[in-house]
C-alpha cells in the first residue's frame, strides 16, 4: 500500500499539539513493514501559496497513491475521482473558542472543513469528547469519523528526584489556554509557597528562545526547543494546565511521562486520556486553579498517588500501536473502496 501525507503543517516555524502529532505519527507509520509512506511539502514560505498547494496541486499528485493522508485539520476540498483520503480533524475549536482565532482563520475554516467532510472516506479525530462536538456540528460525519489516540514521545519518559522549586505550565499563545488565570492563580498562592511559575509559550509570532519576567517569580518562555522543554518537565516540581478547551492534550502526557504530578482545569478530553494521573480543579478560574495548586503541593500522599497511576497510564499510549491503528484504517479504506 502506497500512502502519501500532506506534509504542509510541517512548513510551520513553531511546534504545538498538530505538528508534533504529525511529525511522530510519520515516524512510526515509517517502521511499519510492508507499506510505502511518502511525505509532500509546500515547496512556498507563503501561507497563501502553501494553501493553493494543497487545494490544486496534492490533489493530482495523489492519483499515484493508495490514499492520501491529511493529519492536521485541511484537506483539499475536492480530490479526482479514484483518490481516497482520510482526515485528521483535531478540534472544532474555532467553533467552540471562537474567541481565540483572527476572523480570517475563523471563516476560512467554517467553509472549507464542511466541504473536506463531505469528501473524505473517512474522519479521524484524537478523543471521544472530540468526537462528539465535531458531530454536534457536522452530524453527517456520523457514519465516517473514528477516534484514535496521540501517543506520547518517549524522549519525555524521564525521572527525577531531585525536583526544583518551580511549577511548569506550557501552553498554546490562544486566549482559551487561559494563561491569564493561570497567572493570577499564582500570584493568589505565591505566599503561601516557595515555587516560582515557569510557562513556557508556544507562539508563532515570537523568536525562539527569548523570555520575559511578569515579577521576580514568573518567567515566560517562547518557542523552546524540545531538548530544552524535556529538562524544564524533568525538573519541575508541579505541572499546571489551566486550559479551557483541549482536544487531546500533549502537554500532560508529557509531564505525566516526566513523572511531574499535574493539576489540570476540568476538560473533557483530559479526563478521558489521563484519568486519576491527574488532579483536576473544580473550575477554570484562578481561585480554583490556585486551590490546587496549593492543595497538591502540600501533600505528598497525592503527590506519589499522581506519579504511581501515571507511571500505569503510558503503555496505553505507545506511538508503535497508534501507527498500526492507523494502518488497519488505512487498509480498510482502501478495500472497501475497491469492492
Amino acid at each position: 500500500m502506497k500512502i502519501l501525507v500532506d506534509g504542509r503543517v510541517l512548513r510551520h516555524n513553531t511546534t504545538s499539539g498538530v505538528e508534533r502529532y504529525t511529525s511522530l505519527l510519520l515516524k512510526y507509520l515509517s517502521r511499519i513493514g510492508g507499506v510505502e509512506v511518502d511525505l509532500l511539502k509546500p515547496a512556498s514560505d507563503s501561507k497563501i501559496s502553501q494553501h493553493i498547494w494543497e487545494h490544486f496541486c496534492l490533489p493530482f499528485k495523489a492519483l499515484e497513491y493508495d490514499l492520501l493522508f491529511c493529519p492536521a485539520n485541511i484537506a483539499p476540498v475536492w480530490v479526482p475521482e479514484g483518490v481516497r483520503l482520510v482526515v485528521t480533524l483535531h478540534s472544532v475549536a474555532y467553533l467552540d473558542a471562537s474567541n481565540s482565532y483572527s476572523k480570517m482563520f475563523k471563516e476560512y475554516y467554517r467553509n472549507v472543513i464542511p466541504h473536506i467532510i463531505e469528501i473524505a472516506d473517512h474522519i479521524v479525530t484524537v478523543s471521544n469528547s472530540e468526537k462528539q462536538r465535531i458531530l454536534n456540528y457536522y452530524p453527517d460525519a456520523k457514519n465516517k469519523i473514528s477516534v484514535i489516540y496521540n501517543g506520547i514521545d518517549e524522549k519525555f519518559i524521564q525521572d527525577n528526584s531531585e525536583r526544583q522549586q518551580y511549577i511548569l505550565s506550557v501552553i498554546s499563545h490562544l486566549s482559551a489556554k487561559n494563561m491569564n488565570s493561570m497567572i493570577d492563580a499564582f500570584n493568589k498562592v505565591s505566599d503561601k509557597i516557595n515555587h516560582n511559575l515557569v510557562i513556557v509559550v508556544s507562539h508563532p509570532y515570537k523568536k525562539p528562545d527569548t523570555s520575559f519576567r511578569l515579577s521576580d517569580r514568573i518567567t515566560i518562555y517562547y518557542n523552546l526547543p524540545d531538548e530544552k522543554l524535556i529538562t524544564m518537565y524533568r525538573d519541575a516540581s508541579l505541572f499546571v494546565m489551566p486550559s479551557r478547551y483541549e482536544s487531546f492534550c500533549f502537554p500532560v502526557l508529557e509531564a505525566v511521562a516526566s513523572s511531574v504530578p499535574v493539576v489540570c482545569t476540568p476538560l473533557d478530553a483530559v479526563k478521558e486520556i489521563a484519568g486519576d494521573a491527574v488532579f483536576f480543579t473544580s473550575g477554570f478560574d484562578d481561585d480554583s486553579i490556585s486551590h490546587a495548586i496549593y492543595t497538591v503541593l502540600n501533600n505528598p500522599n497525592i503527590i506519589e498517588n499522581l506519579r504511581k497511576n501515571g507511571r500505569e497510564l503510558l503503555s496505553r499510549y505507545r506511538w508503535e500501536n497508534i501507527a498500526d491503528e492507523y494502518i488497519r484504517l488505512f487498509k480498510r479504506v482502501v478495500m472497501t473502496n475497491e469492492d
